[in-house]
């Protein structure tokens, strides 16, 4: 639930354009939107918020189905390092 929080607090305040202006010239390297970088920066905090992340964007429709299968690799092998480090 949090995660489609962030994604509407994202796009109210704007943000989320802003960064997918920054983001979309290292994400076309992927053949990705900028705002799939989003869902690279929720990983990292949390798997579970990453793929929150990136089901909240396909149902708004900024990602395809594509564009979230080309993610989710990179959402499980980046998911939650700090939640692991704060474990540790």
């Amino acid at each position: 639930v949090m995660a489609f929080v962030i994604i509407q607090a994202l796009k109210v305040t704007g943000l989320l354009d802003i960064v997918g202006r920054v983001c979309e010239p290292i994400m076309t390297l992927w053949g990705l939107p900028g705002a799939a970088a989003t869902v690279l920066l929720a990983s990292v905090m949390s798997m579970g918020g990453g793929v929150g992340v990136c089901a909240s964007l396909v149902v708004a429709g900024t990602l395809s189905g594509h564009d979230a299968t080309i993610l989710l690799p990179a959402i499980y092998l980046m998911g939650n390092p700090v939640q692991n480090t704060g474990r540790c």
